[in-house]
This record gives C-alpha cells, sequence and structure tokens, in this order.
C-alpha cells in the first residue's frame, strides 16, 4: 500500500542513548530517528499547503509508517526496533524494545523530561550521540523540535 506521509527530509540520522528498562531494570541501548530540515504535518489527510517546515532537527516519535530505506538503516543500527502495539499510545509504532527482556521503551518515556531524548543538563546532552545517514526520510509520525537537538545537529555536521 502507498505511504501518504506527514514528514519529508533530505536528510535524517539516528540519536543514541541508554535507557533503563521499566520492566527487567537492566540498562539498554535506545535509537530515534532525526529529520534535518525538511516539513512535515499534522495529518496525511491534509491538504498540500498544510505542510509546515522544519528549521532546525526534529525528533521522530510514534512512527507508524516508513520509506524501505529508512526502516533499513535504523534496523541495521538497532536490530531491537519493532513494530509494536503500545498500551499506552494505543497504536502501533515502530519503538524501541529492551535488549534484555524484549519489553517495549515507549516514545512517551524517551521523551519525557530527562529522558534519553529530552536532555535537561550538559552532562545529560553529552550522552546523546547522532550519526547522519545516507539518503531521505518520509515518514508518518509525529515530531518534536527543540533547541537541544537543534544544537546536537550542528555539532554533527
Amino acid at each position: 500500500r502507498p505511504m501518504t506521509p506527514t514528514l519529508k527530509s533530505d536528510r535524517f540520522g539516528i540519536v543514541s542513548n541508554t535507557t533503563k528498562c521499566h520492566a527487567c531494570g537492566q540498562i539498554t541501548p535506545v535509537k530515534a530517528l532525526v529529520a534535518a530540515g525538511g516539513q512535515w504535518r499534522h495529518d496525511a489527510d491534509a491538504e498540500d499547503h498544510d505542510w509546515y517546515p522544519i528549521d532546525g532537527a526534529a525528533l521522530l516519535i510514534y512512527v507508524r509508517d516508513l520509506n524501505p530505506a529508512a526502516i533499513a538503516v535504523w534496523r541495521d543500527a538497532a536490530p531491537w526496533v519493532a513494530y509494536r502495539q503500545s498500551r499506552t499510545a494505543g497504536i502501533s509504532y515502530w519503538s524501541n524494545t529492551c535488549i534484555y527482556c524484549g519489553e517495549l521503551q515507549g516514545d512517551h518515556f524517551l521523551t519525557e523530561a530527562d529522558g534519553p531524548f529530552f536532555p535537561t543538563t550538559p552532562e545529560l546532552e553529552a550522552k546523546v550521540t547522532l550519526e547522519w545517514a545516507d539518503g531521505s526520510i518520509e515518514a508518518v509520525a509525529d515530531v518534536s523540535e527543540s533547541s537541544w537537538l537543534d544544537g546536537l545537529a550542528a555539532r554533527h555536521v
């Protein structure tokens, strides 16, 4: 089936960090997609004029669909990422799972304050790494834009 994206960007990458699994307590790696530039919209059914520019970098959250090349890049970097149903979010999406117990590590928790992808101090921010990928990205996903992410992207040109 053809995808009607809510995000399009000619540049994307993968941010990496770790989190403590809420189920087993082990420290597990987590990775998320970042788009640099491009455009996004709230709804795949929105009109063509409803696109908003991504001025800096944007974290993709609740990724419900993704172009095949971007899925391959993400799964190669993070084989524990799986398309899973989230009871908390009430949807299925590409999500991190604990490498020890397989429990879903939900995007809500990964992006809350002091979570792996919302650092609130320089020390927490220093733990996040970014690696750019080759190619473009199209996705059905929500976006989270923030100044710390813009700074990270600027430091990893």
